[in-house]
C-alpha cells in the first residue's frame, strides 16, 4: 500500500490544492484511500473529501475520534498518529500534513524507523514536498531530502505549484542547489497545472469537489470546462509521477 504526505512546510504554498488533486485522481482511478486530514485549523480537505467525518462532527462527539489525530509534543498524546502508519499496512492513506510540523514529523519518522518498517511490510511512503518558489520553500526541501535519502520505500516528490509561479525553468536555473539534489537524487517533478483564483473561490464556497464542480451550476459553462481541462491535465501528469516511482497497479490496489 501506499502512504502519501502531502506536504510543503510553510503555509501558502497550495498543498491544500494539491492534495485534493491528488485525491481526485484516486477516485478518477477507482482507487480506495483513508483520508487523514491533520490542517486541525481548517479540515478544508476533510470537510469536501470526507464530509461524513470531518463536516459532521460536534463538540464532544467522540465518533470517528480516530480521524482527529494531530503531531504534539505532549508525550502523552504522541503515539496517536501511529495509526497513520498502521492504516497504510492494509489500505492507501492520503494524509494532509499541517504548516511548520517537520519538528515533530522528522523524529516520528527517524525514531520510530520507519522507513525500515515500511520496507519490511512492502508500504511505500511518498513525500510530495508543495513549493510556491520562494527560497525559503525551496530551502525546507533540500533539508527534507538531506535528511531522508531517496529510496525505495521513501520518496520525495518536488511539486511545482504553477499557480503560484510560472517560470520554474528560472527558479531552477538559480537555485544551484535545487538544480544539483533534483539531479543527484533523482528527484520527481510533478508541475501542479494552475487554475483561475476566483473560479477555485467559488468551488471553496460552496463546499464542492472538483469532480462535481465541473457539472455544477455554481459555474458558468466556461468555468466549467477549466475545471474539465484542470482535471485532465492533472490526472495525465500524476500518471507520469506514478509511472516515475515504479508504484505498480498491485500495490494501490487491497
Amino acid at each position: 500500500m501506499i502512504l502519501h504526505f502531502g506536504n510543503g512546510q510553510k503555509g501558502g504554498v497550495g498543498k491544500t490544492f494539491f492534495i485534493k488533486m491528488l485525491i481526485e485522481y484516486y477516485l478518477y482511478k477507482s482507487w480506495t484511500y483513508k483520508l487523514y486530514d491533520l490542517d486541525a485549523g481548517s479540515l478544508d480537505v476533510g470537510k469536501v473529501y470526507a464530509p461524513d467525518i470531518y463536516a459532521k462532527k460536534k463538540k464532544g462527539d467522540k465518533t470517528n475520534d480516530e480521524y482527529f489525530l494531530q503531531f504534539t509534543d505532549n508525550k502523552y498524546n504522541q503515539d496517536e498518529v501511529d495509526e497513520i502508519f498502521e492504516s497504510a499496512l492494509v489500505q492507501n492513506v492520503i494524509c494532509n500534513l499541517p504548516s511548520n510540523i517537520k519538528h515533530l514529523f522528522n523524529p516520528w519518522i527517524t525514531d520510530n524507523g520507519l522507513i525500515d518498517l515500511a520496507k519490511e511490510n512492502n508500504t511505500k511512503i511518498i513525500n510530495w514536498f508543495v513549493s510556491n518558489g520562494e527560497h525559503s520553500s525551496i530551502d525546507e526541501f533540500i533539508k527534507y531530502v538531506n535528511k531522508f535519502k531517496n529510496c525505495e520505500t521513501f520518496q520525495h516528490v518536488f511539486v511545482k505549484n504553477y499557480g503560484l509561479e510560472e517560470n520554474w525553468d528560472r527558479i531552477i536555473q538559480q537555485h544551484k542547489n535545487l538544480r544539483e539534489i533534483l539531479q543527484a537524487d533523482s528527484i520527481i517533478c510533478l508541475d501542479l497545472p494552475a487554475f483561475s483564483p476566483t473560479r477555485y473561490k467559488i468551488i471553496l464556497d460552496h463546499n464542492l469537489t472538483f469532480a462535481a464542480a465541473k457539472d455544477s451550476k455554481e459555474l458558468n459553462i466556461v468555468a466549467r470546462q477549466a475545471v474539465k481541462k484542470l482535471l485532465d491535465l492533472s490526472f495525465e501528469r500524476f500518471d507520469r509521477a506514478f509511472i516515475a516511482l515504479n508504484i505498480s497497479q498491485q500495490e494501490v490496489t487491497p
